[in-house]
């Protein structure tokens, strides 16, 4: 739907799945409508955090790496590595490894970034 301009529709239709709580679809619903979102970064989060909750198998890990990499995007980093590792808790192997890597990218980046910082004055 939202492929074919029908953006406030397939909003409805997400928001009415997620009403409708079907432990399956609803879920998905929930997923779906966090990337119709991504402009509004806190709707987003939230539709990401309700996929996450669910414990979905398939969607909660891939939802909680999803909402890292937006936290990452807007240099929300601890919340960034909190779900990265939240992925990975969620043992979806494929995700996993995606947030495995990302998560070390973040540590890496945060590294270069504080060790000037702790370098000794001689």
């Amino acid at each position: 739907m939202a492929e074919e301009g029908l953006w406030d529709e397939a909003v409805k239709s997400y928001q009415l799945a997620i009403a409708i709580g079907d432990p399956e679809y609803s879920v998905k619903a929930a997923f779906n409508l966090a990337g119709l979102l991504l402009e509004d970064r806190r709707e987003a989060a939230r539709a990401y955090r309700r996929a996450i909750d669910s414990g979905h198998p398939e969607v909660a890990p891939k939802a909680a790496f999803n909402l890292a990499r937006l936290l990452a995007e807007t240099g929300e980093l601890v919340g960034a590595e909190l779900f990265y590792a939240r992925a990975i808790e969620l043992g979806h192997d494929e995700v996993a490894a995606r947030a495995a890597s990302e998560l070390s990218g973040l540590a890496e980046a945060a590294g270069a970034r504080t060790a000037p910082n702790l370098r000794r004055r001689r």
